[in-house]
């Protein structure tokens, strides 16, 4: 056992009874930047260069990235305007000329930069993204969206509108929007997306983005970027129409110090400017540098906060920086530094106090006392085995994002414990044991099983395998047997689902039935009263009723409207009803029965109407006098009113518009 400390002497006592209490090593416990971007994942060094980055990071801990999850819009969005780099100057000013737009679109606090930028750099306009954010069906980035926001964010507008002939060599280049295509053709001409397709040769336009597919984009941009050393001025929002050609505002080059003179001209020249300058609020944040990027004047620095939110950063060169005591140069902090630093809520940085560590040590606790110091040991997956450490007064202890008292730490916990001068300053640790409970609202049976629960509104993943023990409603079922809508709780061990318990939420819901599909798992698709469709299982047995009186669900109509109710997304019971319409047709008669009393009438579109009429149909001509079904003969120009379900058509009036006089 190797120990990091020159206190032993005062602690001897305390150690000779821990050391009694150790445990033997347990397996260890395998780490990675993400568990899910393995070594010889297609895309993990792209996915890693983003991180570090800053433009786009995993989960809340970081142990995840969800390399197949589909990106949001303003996700994206929010990416692709890290690519460009802005000053702090002028970030703060674009947050600020977009404010009121900012606020309306209830934009977070760590994404107002972000989106600012993307404004006044002409990525996208205010217009489009209010229709973004207002089209709840459109909730993740298209393929055909990320290339003609990162083409403008590559500043490639003038070579996309210089473009004359475009030449796409997809199977599917028809379903692609002639305005759009330049913006491809340019992004496949820099290697941003490939020109080969899919494996059917399809580029696939409206298809979502996953997140490994936008890093992998994003990578190359930034590449791109760097090699050209592209800068994009920052002006007005340009109103950029994106369904148009993608032209820019001939403003776009003024910076937003130019912005501002109209406005200005309302201020009295004896009034000090200082006042009308809003008073930027300031607090004091916590946590680890864990990447830095450096401009001529300016650094990035990408801060993993003791709450567990991973926030990038803007500071000026000439901000007050110390480091372990002494003044240095902010352009000289550099990743793993433990930083208190004063920001602002555009998130940037105006002080700088950091501690350097010597000594980074990853395991999992066997023991640990607090009698007179702080003491933990644990079985390191280096290989080194057990190694003992001393907390310093200061130390910062987190426990799964959060700040914790090291009375909190159990034995099992899996801890990441930085060092300064033999103590430690840091231990970030997760819980060998964490539980989730949430709604089932995915299941993924395509390659290793998967699902995705809604935890207070938080969207999380988890991974089967044959191990995964799951019950549902008492009972252990296979992984196929779980119902979207279940109530779900995951257990689960150093990030490792090992048990799943799933009770059935009984719920009812109503609409119109859109569509039907019978089979041996049938099928069917309700549209509610705001126009979301939504496709539910029909149990085997269920009770389906039409019009009071059971039925089969070959009996079903589209149309008809339907009151379920269901276990998770199953139906287990449904009542239907015909829903009468009111329809008017203008055409000619080309048929009628009395006996049966029926006529068939052609409408001006060509179409044949077969309409029942009944003992309260009233037949009148242009004059308003009432007529009977003699009157009616081949070739009169008629008006039919009538009342339809999704079969059949019943005349309410008839109106003879004009006589056929042949």
């Amino acid at each position: 056992m190797n120990f990091r400390s020159n206190k032993m002497t005062k602690v001897f006592t305390v150690l000779l009874v821990i050391t009694m209490v150790i445990s033997t090593m347990s397996s260890v416990f395998a780490a990675q930047r993400f568990t899910d971007v393995p070594d010889g994942h297609w895309a993990k060094e792209h996915i890693e260069k983003m991180h570090e980055l800053g433009i786009m990071t995993g989960d809340e801990d970081f142990a995840t990235f969800k390399p197949d999850e589909k990106v949001g819009e303003l996700e994206g969005i929010v990416a692709i305007a890290k690519l460009i780099d802005v000053d702090v100057e002028l970030a703060s000013k674009a947050i600020e000329y977009n404010k009121d737009f900012l606020e309306e679109m209830n934009i977070s606090n760590e994404d107002k930069k972000s989106v600012a930028i993307a404004l006044s750099a002409g990525i996208i306009s205010k217009s489009s993204l209010k229709q973004i954010l207002d089209d709840k069906s459109s909730e993740y980035i298209t393929k055909v969206d990320a290339c003609i926001f990162l083409a403008r964010a590559m500043n490639l507008q003038e070579e996309v509108d210089d473009k004359e002939l475009v030449f796409l060599p997809f199977t599917d280049v028809e379903l692609i929007p002639k305005n759009q295509e330049a913006y491809i053709e340019v992004m496949m001409d820099h290697g941003i997306v490939s020109k080969q397709g899919d494996e059917e040769g399809k580029f696939n336009p409206e298809s979502s983005v996953s997140r490994a597919v936008m890093a992998t984009m994003l990578s190359r941009a930034y590449d791109y970027i760097q090699e050209n050393n592209i800068k994009i001025s920052l002006g007005e929002d340009n109103q950029q129409g994106d369904s148009d050609n993608g032209d820019r505002n001939s403003d776009e080059d003024e910076d937003i110090d130019n912005n501002q003179d109209e406005e200005d001209e309302d201020v009295s020249e004896d009034e000090d400017n200082s006042s009308n300058e809003e008073e930027v609020e300031t607090f004091k944040i916590t946590g680890t540098v864990t990447g830095t990027l450096k401009t001529k004047d300016t650094i990035n620095i990408k801060i993993l906060r003791d709450n567990g939110e991973e926030i990038l950063y803007q500071a000026k060169s000439d901000i007050n920086t110390v480091l372990d005591g002494e003044e240095i140069d902010v352009l000289d902090i550099t990743k793993d530094v433990v930083v208190e630093a004063e920001v602002t809520e555009h998130n940037e940085v105006l002080s700088i106090n950091g501690t350097s560590f010597e000594g980074q040590y990853t395991g999992k606790i066997t023991s640990l006392a607090n009698v007179l110091v702080p003491f933990v040991i644990i079985d390191t997956e280096s290989g080194d085995g057990e190694m003992a450490f001393y907390g310093a007064d200061d130390m910062i202890v987190l426990l799964n994002g959060n700040e914790v008292d090291f009375n909190d730490l159990k034995r099992g916990d899996y801890v990441d414990i930085k060092t300064t001068d033999d103590e430690v300053i840091k231990i970030v640790a997760q819980s060998k044991n964490k539980n989730f409970h949430g709604i089932l609202q995915r299941v993924d049976f395509e390659g290793q099983p998967l699902i995705v629960v809604n935890d207070n509104d938080t969207l999380k993943e988890f991974k089967f395998d044959d191990n995964t023990q799951i019950i549902r409603n008492g009972k252990e079922i296979p992984f196929i047997d779980l119902k979207l809508g279940d109530d779900i709780k995951v257990y689960t061990e150093y990030n490792k689902v090992t048990k799943v318990v799933a009770e059935v939420v009984r719920t009812q819901t109503s609409g119109i039935l859109s569509s039907i599909l019978i089979a041996n798992t049938s099928k069917v698709t309700i549209t509610n009263n705001e126009g979301k469709e939504t496709e539910y299982i029909v149990a085997s047995g269920a009770d389906i009723k039409i019009e009071g009186k059971y039925k089969a669900i070959y009996d079903l109509r589209l149309g008809h409207k339907v009151n379920m109710e269901l276990e998770g997304n199953v139906i287990v019971s449904l009542s239907a009803e015909k829903i009468e319409q009111e329809t008017r047709y203008i055409g000619h008669l080309i048929y009628t029965n009395e006996d049966s009393q029926v006529i068939v009438i052609k409408t001006d579109d060509g179409q044949n109407k077969m309409i029942n009429t009944t003992k309260d149909t009233r037949i009148i001509d242009v004059e308003g006098k009432n007529r009977d079904m003699d009157s009616l003969d081949i070739g009169d120009e008629l008006l039919v009113v009538c009342n339809h379900d999704e079969v059949t058509f019943i005349a309410k009036n008839i109106v003879i518009m004009r006589k056929n006089e042949d």
